[in-house]
């Protein structure tokens, strides 16, 4: 069985077992000051936390997919937008490049088949652009 997870709006994990470990909850984020939440905007069911049985001291990655519904999350979307937003900068591109990375941009968020080779276009078109965008 699974806990609660509650994760800012921007992806830091605040609490990985938010019911059993209430101490710990906050209503932002005390990293970087976003609203969290704990549960999938869309669907409303709850964010998969750690396993309750689990004693790992390990690091909780925040997921990208609701696990219910396979929404993404509010910082996927984000991060999604931000990858875009740096597209846009890349003055050399072209417009079929453009698109074709916009697409690119969705596989490197989900794991399927395409996200090598997505990640490898992305990774040829970071050649192409200016040294300060490609190094961010």
């Amino acid at each position: 069985m699974y806990d609660t997870a509650q994760i800012c709006e921007n992806g830091h994990v605040v609490n990985s077992s938010f019911r059993a470990y209430p101490q710990f909850n906050t209503d932002h984020c005390e990293q970087c000051g976003a609203k969290t939440i704990h549960t999938c905007p869309l669907c409303g069911k709850d964010i998969r936390g750690r396993y309750m049985d689990s004693m790992s001291l390990s690091e909780f990655p925040a997921p990208a997919h609701c696990n219910a519904c396979g929404a993404p999350y509010p910082w996927t979307t984000n991060a999604m937008e931000a990858y875009r937003d740096l597209l846009g900068l890349a003055a050399n591109l072209t417009d079929e490049e453009r698109g074709k990375l916009s697409i690119a941009i969705d596989d490197l968020i989900t794991d399927t088949p395409r996200t090598q080779t997505s990640a490898v276009r992305v990774k040829l078109a970071l050649q192409k652009v200016a040294p300060e965008v490609a190094q961010g």
